[in-house]
């Protein structure tokens, strides 16, 4: 179990420390590169924050897309500003690369935890709601989808 820097335990709820989601970050989008979704969706501002590595304000931008870039394997070729392939640098040959990175789309909505705390309130603002529309625009994204690429 963490300990925070008082000597206290990091409770359930309490968000992950930024070093240990700086850690976990790369093999987080390792996962993603290699399963290949067409879609993710982020569960609460922690996750979505993790996924874009920026501050996300949840109740600004819930429901609408968000491109998340990931790193991939591996290295393409690239040309140099003088438009050559290749270049002698203190006599060896270098031929530079640039790291291959892959754009997903990503869906940011409320925690399952904060709708079930307002279950109750399922009015048009309310989180309950707002997780439903989100969930509805998942199912579309996936018929269209299916619909674009075949059985």
């Amino acid at each position: 179990m963490l300990s925070k820097r008082d000597g206290s335990r990091v409770g359930f709820y309490d968000p992950p420390p930024k070093p240990c989601l700086a850690a976990c970050r790369p093999h987080l989008y390792a996962e993603i590169y290699r399963l290949d979704p067409f879609l993710l969706v982020g569960l609460g501002q922690k996750a979505i924050e993790a996924c874009l590595n920026r501050s996300f304000s949840l109740s600004k931008s819930r429901g609408q897309l968000q491109h998340v870039k990931i790193p991939g394997r591996g290295r393409l070729p690239h040309l140099t500003p003088q438009g050559k392939w290749g270049r002698k640098i203190h006599g060896a040959w270098s031929f530079p690369t640039l790291q291959n990175e892959a754009t997903y789309a990503l869906l940011p909505t409320h925690h399952p935890r904060d709708v079930q705390r307002y279950l109750g309130d399922k009015t048009a603002g309310g989180p309950f709601r707002d997780f439903w529309n989100d969930m509805e625009m998942v199912r579309r994204l996936w018929e269209a989808r299916q619909q674009w690429t075949g059985p």
